[in-house]
């Protein structure tokens, strides 16, 4: 028979220790710091137009009114080294409504409506806006996330001015970022605006396929982008009746643009005159023409 030599551990007086070993908790949450700034409220409503913030707001943008719009009230500050105006858009007294009121970034001409979650030199942070416009608060955004590149795989003549892509209570400005970091979710264009000069178009919202934002890498585990195509080629459709002598007629005020990923493409100035060619079966062109506005 074996025997077993057990260790017993006793002290001088007689009693029998057994030691019992305890392993540190290294679970414990981390302790994610959440930084208030100031910001100041400016009224200027008895003072010049001139002192007001001129600003082309998406709903201006939405309802085809391209001139800028005035505001004599406004809160200004700084978070994270980054020039910050709050725009109480509906002049209701507070600043904090999400999708609402507005955010204007490094003195920007166009205002991003306020969101749950932001993105800073791309780095992501949960925001909370103080109601009164006096503070923001942000914490470090701990969730899943990815970058998102929408702009290389446009196909357009002209680059986007504005792009806001929205899910939920998320609104995120990628306007000149070619990648930038966003939560993963499922995305959708919130506006788009594209202008060239005297003449400009917008992208209407929620009308594309949606994009879903995933974590992703390479066999090296270098994290991989999420990507799409979009844009041209466009598709027109409209309504149109033919009349007994053959004569094609189409309504111009039916007329929709679509992208590549269905997007809608809306409020177009000048006026949109595109060339039409009516095909028989064969495809050979017995008419042409083009949309005149009127």
């Amino acid at each position: 028979m074996k025997k077993i030599l057990i260790l017993l551990l006793i002290c001088s007086f007689g009693f029998l220790f057994i030691p019992v070993l305890r392993s540190e908790d290294t679970s414990s949450t981390r302790s994610v710091e959440v930084k208030d700034y100031p910001m100041v409220v400016t009224d200027n409503s008895d003072k010049r137009p001139s002192s007001f913030v001129k600003l082309l707001t998406p709903q201006l943008i939405m309802a085809d009114k391209h001139v800028p719009g005035e505001f004599p009230v406004f809160s200004i500050g700084k978070i994270e080294g980054v020039e910050l105006m709050l725009i109480d858009q509906n002049q209701n007294g507070s600043y904090d409504e999400i999708g609402t009121d507005l955010m204007v970034f490094n003195k920007s001409r166009y205002g991003v409506p306020v969101s749950s979650i932001i993105n800073l030199k791309n780095k992501l942070y949960e925001c909370r806006v103080d109601p009164k416009g006096e503070s923001i608060s942000l914490k470090p955004y701990e969730g899943k996330c990815a970058e998102l590149d929408m702009v290389s795989g446009f196909k357009c003549p002209s680059q986007l001015d504005l792009l806001i892509i929205n899910a939920g209570d998320v609104y995120i400005d990628l306007s000149g970022n070619k990648k930038a970091l966003v939560p993963c979710n499922a995305y959708n264009i919130w506006l788009g605006y594209i202008e060239e000069g005297t003449s400009h178009v917008a992208i209407k919202h929620n009308q594309m396929k949606p994009i879903e934002v995933v974590e992703s890498v390479d066999k090296d585990g270098k994290a991989i982008p999420t990507g799409i195509k979009w844009g041209a080629a466009f598709r027109f459709e409209f309504d149109f009746s033919v009349d007994d002598t053959d004569k094609v007629k189409v309504s111009f005020g039916s007329i929709r643009v679509y992208g590549s990923t269905d997007e809608e493409y809306y409020n177009f100035s000048p006026k949109i005159t595109p060339q039409v060619e009516v095909t028989d079966a064969k495809k050979e062109m017995v008419n042409k023409g083009a949309f005149c506005p009127t």
